[in-house]
C-alpha cells in the first residue's frame, strides 16, 4: 500500500471519528469537512480518496477542523497528519522510527467506533490497558486464557 492510500485510510478514520458521514458520495460529510476547514471540496475528496496528499496549508486546515470536533490538541493532530502524509519524516522532528505505534489515538478511534462518550474514554483506555497487561502477563507465564481445564 502506498503512502497516499495509507494516509487516506488514516484520514478517513479520523474524519469518521470526528462525526463526518462518509457513507456515500452524497452523505454530506466531505462537503461539511471542506466547509469547516475552509478548503475546496476537491482537495478534501482527493485526500480522502488517496489521489494526492494535500499541501501543508490544506493539511493544517483539515487537522484543525477535525481537532475541534474531536476535542483534541490541534497541533498534535496536525503534526501526526504531516507525518502520516509523508510531508515530514520522523527524523525531521527527531522522533523514533516507530512513532506511529506510540502515537495516541488508537484507543480513541476504537472508543469512538463503539460510541464511548468522550468523557468516558479515559476509563475505557484504562480498562483496555489493564486487560492487555493481564494478557501479556499470562503469555509470559505460559498460561493462555483460552485453555481451561474441565
Amino acid at each position: 500500500m502506498d503512502d497516499e492510500h495509507t494516509f487516506a485510510t488514516w484520514l478517513r478514520q479520523q474524519t469518521i471519528q470526528a462525526g463526518y458521514n462518509l457513507s456515500g458520495a452524497r452523505s454530506g460529510g466531505r462537503s461539511q469537512l471542506a466547509k469547516d476547514a475552509g478548503v475546496a471540496l476537491t482537495q478534501v475528496m482527493r485526500a480522502l480518496d488517496g489521489t494526492t496528499a494535500p499541501d501543508i496549508g490544506t493539511q493544517r486546515a483539515i487537522a484543525y477542523a477535525l481537532a475541534q470536533r474531536l476535542d483534541s490538541d490541534q497541533h498534535a493532530l496536525f503534526r501526526e497528519m504531516l507525518l502520516r502524509s509523508g510531508t515530514l519524516r520522523p527524523e525531521d522532528l527527531d522522533l523514533p522510527e516507530d512513532w506511529a505505534a506510540a502515537a495516541t489515538g488508537g484507543i480513541d478511534v476504537i472508543a469512538a467506533e463503539h460510541n464511548i462518550a468522550p468523557e468516558n474514554r479515559q476509563l475505557f483506555a484504562a480498562a483496555v490497558e489493564s486487560v492487555a497487561a493481564a494478557i501479556a502477563q499470562a503469555q509470559q507465564t505460559g498460561r493462555s486464557g483460552s485453555s481451561r481445564r474441565r
